[in-house]
């Protein structure tokens, strides 16, 4: 019995350990990390993928980080795929918990630097995903981890989602920013100068709102990313802030900038 017990033992040790060896390879290209915004679930970006996939197949790890810090991880990328895209959701997906988040996010970054040697990988953050992504930069980044090269930020709401009357072009900065903008400005010299940034607001029925995020509030980040490399304004005229995901604009931006790559 106990040579049973030694034999079931050594076999376990060895499948598991072909199974790493399987996992553990570097990407050939830097992966697109896709995170939802309040209340989004890791299924949040499935139709944003398969419009992009309507071109080329598109490789896709999902990760939901648990409160325990724990991961449950499905799908897979493959090396020689072009686009590897990670969707990385949080079973505690609530506005209160985006600074926890921001550490959950290391965790699920850590990972994919462990089994994948990700060292740089691109950004898209829709709504309270932007804050996500900020949070992090400023307070849990370390400098050994991997380089975000490139922000898409949609519906991001820097400046909360207060209304107001809104006297100036939407694109310029706010003069009464919210506790929660200054707040990001303070430590604003922590975020990277060496990325690229795009933040995209929508705007229904000329409301200077995309029904919850002033577009004044998404284009206070002007302000916190100025120090960029670059960083510039999209308003998509007519979009809701749910339509932001999958609006065409976005997928051009993905495919055009990131990917290089013509979508009809």
């Amino acid at each position: 019995m106990k040579k049973l017990t030694e034999l079931l033992a050594a076999a376990r040790a060895k499948w598991n350990k072909k199974e790493q060896v399987k996992e553990d390879y570097s990407l050939a290209t830097p992966p697109l990390l896709l995170v939802p915004g309040t209340g989004g679930k890791i299924s949040r970006f499935d139709k944003l993928i398969a419009l992009l996939e309507e071109k080329q197949p598109v490789a896709v790890l999902k990760i939901t980080v648990q409160e325990d810090d724990t991961l449950l991880v499905s799908g897979s990328l493959a090396i020689d795929n072009t686009r590897p895209v990670v969707v990385i959701a949080f079973s505690d997906a609530s506005g209160a918990a985006v600074p926890k988040q921001a550490h959950w996010f290391r965790k699920a970054l850590m990972y994919l630097e462990k089994h994948y040697q990700v060292r740089a990988y691109d950004y898209f953050g829709h709504s309270n995903g932007g804050l996500v992504i900020t949070e992090y930069l400023e307070n849990v980044c370390l400098s050994i981890d991997p380089q975000v090269r490139f922000l898409l930020l949609t519906g991001t709401p820097f400046d909360g989602v207060r209304q107001q009357i809104v006297s100036q072009a939407a694109n310029q900065l706010q003069q009464n920013p919210s506790e929660s903008l200054k707040n990001y400005l303070v430590k604003q010299s922590r975020l990277p100068s060496n990325l690229d940034v795009v933040l995209v607001a929508g705007e229904k029925n000329d409301s200077n709102s995309d029904g919850i995020v002033p577009v004044i509030s998404v284009a206070a980040g002007l302000q916190l990313y100025a120090e960029a490399n670059s960083c510039r304004f999209v308003l998509v005229k007519g979009a809701g802030h749910s339509q932001l995901v999958t609006h065409e604009t976005v997928v051009h931006l993905i495919a055009d900038e990131l990917w290089h790559e013509t979508v009809k």
